[in-house]
């Protein structure tokens, strides 16, 4: 689920309520179903899945429990699978960096602002970013633009070495 929401941009509750079937993998595209575009009604977007990601999915799908989601476990005491608690998570993500020289992260969203701030450094257009991670609205945009201001310095100096 970590590799999910680091790699599509995906909010822990759109992670948590991805399905088997959001997961195509001939096409390499994920559908996340998402809360907030339209409140109280659900949608949806597409977001590319990266090899890494495709990689990963396949692993964990090789000892998935059973269930339409794709995150889910088999509860203590219960027989069927069921989907992960956002407690649950949010106890998951804690117990995977906890030990680590990740443990300062705060918790899931850390990974989508990430992914938002490596797309935007890595020169893919806003208009593609905010397609995959759902933002609609400039002020949105603005809270990611920050993370890599020497990037402003480099692109500026690439045009201006370009004609010197």
């Amino acid at each position: 689920m970590i590799c999910f929401v680091a790699y599509t941009g995906a909010r822990r509750s759109e992670a948590m309520r991805s399905q088997l079937q959001d997961l195509d993998f001939e096409n390499r595209v994920i559908t996340i179903r998402e809360k907030k575009r339209v409140r109280g009604r659900l949608s949806t977007r597409q977001v590319p899945m990266p090899e890494p990601l495709q990689i990963v999915l396949e692993s964990w799908l090789a000892d998935h429990p059973g269930t339409e989601f794709t995150f889910a476990e088999i509860k203590f005491g219960e027989e069927s699978p069921s989907s992960i608690s956002n407690d649950q998570a949010s106890n998951f993500f804690q117990k995977a960096f906890a030990k680590s020289k990740w443990g300062f992260l705060p918790g899931w969203h850390v990974f989508r602002h990430s992914f938002c701030s490596n797309c935007a450094a890595a020169g893919i257009e806003q208009r593609v970013i905010n397609q995959w991670v759902g933002h609609q609205t400039d002020e949105m945009v603005k809270r990611y633009r920050h993370c890599f201001p020497d990037r402003q310095n480099e692109q500026i100096n690439r045009v201006f070495n370009a004609v010197a």
